[in-house]
């Protein structure tokens, strides 16, 4: 027999012991992991932030916080310039002016918002598995599109940050020995919750929850006034926006993309989720077999992992598209899945509780489990870094390629601020942005961003021009946009159809997750004569 064979029975056992204590020394420093969290999520959001460049929304708030003061700001969204309260662009204001104007820059406080939601997501977390889990669910918290929305210049963040911060302060309320306090914390973070973003209310709803079933679990029957009053404290942020929601609902509900629709609830899970959401599918379904066959086959009665009020208040997380869909129907008529993006925060919690309850026994497959949220997560970081420094490529690369004389008229909306800004002087100063709201809703049935444009044209830099004057500038006249936009289709009507140029660059890039352009971007020449021109506006 081979010395190989004698000792081939013996490295099995030291390899799980190594793995074992390898386990047992992660979990016994939660604080440790908690900083190396904060460390790679800090890397990952400062990387994909420099790289990435602004896009249409984060315009709006950058221009708008440009004014420079609170007035100006609050005057600009109650005349409906954007569906959003003022927190994110007193931010924006600040990092200006404390930090430049580069991305990363302009995005610091969003990029602190989303750190802070993170490590609330791990320390909730870690009050009912152990750290090695509470780490994974932030990884897979991490490889969803939601990560993606946590660096950017808009609000989006900052109401995840919000949404689970009041959620952990509700929880220390009921658990720790200083409740005031933490009831202070969660009144505070509910009221910027709303000061965010309107759909900030969704916060309300998973504390409510839990708040209830505390009240019918915990065995005191005891109301806790404080909670509640601390609840209708903080309700009341809301009704100084009052007036903003309204005047928001009036310019954009009638003709806008995001009117709700059922088909959202499912669509919000399988877009936010990606190909993750398979993971998170077995995952939850291998927790839910195990803990059926314990109950009916082996008569077993394992111990909860969550007390039943916790475990409501992140059903009713889980279930934000739901209550959101219900809101936007009886009032906001508008709705995308970015407004209920702290459902990803459910989500992780669910399926690191779930892993928790199938694998915690063995080290080994505790590990595993860490070890391929983490690879997962690496991987879709790393693949949206190279999406995004290609996209800047193909930015500049259309750039490069715009004529160098005539006036070059963008009547993409999501297109005509970024090439603007990054354009150089002398090719910005020759952009214009046509204007016609009847033929825009006539061809694309919605005019949410022309409208956001046409509510504060004032404070952007690209002039907005009527249709008929940008066309009657015919001696030289170039139009950049996806070739079914709306000037294009219009042109076409009237048999005055413009002709793409020989020479167009690859642009394709230009959609990707956040686009740039509502489509592959062609350069088109267009001339008109002044007899051509006065029939083609009867």
């Amino acid at each position: 027999m081979s010395t190989r064979e004698v000792s081939e029975p013996i490295r099995l056992p030291m390899l799980v012991s190594r793995v074992e204590n390898l386990e047992a020394a992660l979990n016994a420093r939660p604080g440790v992991m908690m900083t190396a969290l904060a460390a790679f999520f800090l890397s990952a959001s400062y990387a994909l932030a420099n790289i990435r460049v602004f896009w249409f929304d984060e315009f709006i708030t950058i221009y708008i916080a440009k004014q420079g003061s609170f007035g100006s700001i609050w005057h600009l969204l109650a005349g409906g310039a954007d569906p959003n309260p003022p927190l994110s662009h007193l931010l924006v204001l600040a990092s200006q002016h404390l930090l430049g104007n580069s991305e990363a820059a302009i995005r610091t406080p969003f990029i602190l918002a989303g750190l802070v939601g993170m490590l609330c997501l791990f320390t909730l977390l870690q009050e009912y598995v152990t750290p090695v889990y509470a780490a994974a669910g932030v990884f897979f918290y991490m490889t969803t599109h939601a990560f993606d929305y946590s660096y950017e210049a808009r609000s989006y963040a900052l109401v995840m940050c919000f949404s689970m911060l009041s959620l952990l302060a509700w929880h220390w309320s009921t658990e720790s020995p200083h409740p005031k306090a933490a009831l202070l914390v969660m009144t505070v973070s509910l009221a910027l919750a709303v000061s965010s973003n309107y759909y900030g209310i969704l916060a309300f709803f998973p504390v409510a929850a839990g708040e209830l079933t505390y009240y019918f679990t915990s065995g005191r029957r005891r109301i806790r006034w404080k909670t509640w009053l601390a609840l209708m404290v903080a309700a009341g942020s809301l009704v100084p926006y009052l007036g903003l929601i309204n005047a928001s609902v009036a310019r954009f509900s009638p003709y806008a993309w995001n009117k709700p629709n059922p088909d959202f609830i499912i669509g919000t899970y399988n877009y936010l989720l990606g190909s993750v959401g398979y993971l998170a599918g077995l995952t939850t379904f291998a927790a839910l077999v195990i803990y059926v066959y314990e109950r009916i086959q082996l008569r077993k009665h394992s111990p909860r992992i969550l007390p039943p009020h916790v475990f409501a208040a992140v059903a009713v997380l889980v279930s934000y598209p739901v209550l959101a869909y219900v809101i936007a129907v009886v009032r906001a008529g508008m709705l995308s899945e970015r407004h209920v993006l702290p459902v990803i925060y459910g989500v992780a919690f669910a399926v690191a509780v779930a892993a928790y309850r199938i694998f915690r026994r063995s080290a080994v497959a505790s590990l595993l489990f860490l070890l391929c949220c983490l690879s997962f997560c690496t991987f879709v970081i790393t693949d949206t870094f190279f999406d995004y420094q290609n996209q800047r490529m193909t930015l500049m690369r259309l750039i490069a390629a715009l004529p160098k004389t005539g006036t070059l008229a963008v009547s993409d909306p999501h297109l005509v601020l970024p090439l603007y800004y990054y354009s150089p002087a002398q090719v910005a100063s020759r952009i214009v942005f046509p204007v016609g709201l009847e033929h825009v809703r006539k061809y694309q049935r919605e005019d949410s961003a022309e409208q956001n444009l046409a509510a504060a044209s004032e404070i952007y830099p690209v002039p907005q021009i009527a249709v008929q004057d940008v066309l009657s500038d015919n001696a030289d006249l170039y139009i950049i946009a996806p070739p079914w936009n709306w000037l294009l289709r219009l042109l076409d009507d009237y048999g005055h159809p413009a002709e793409p140029l020989n020479e167009q660059p690859s642009n394709h890039s230009l959609r990707g997750f956040f686009p740039l352009s509502l489509g592959d971007c062609v350069i088109f020449r267009e001339r008109f004569s002044n007899a051509s021109l006065d029939s083609f506006w009867p």
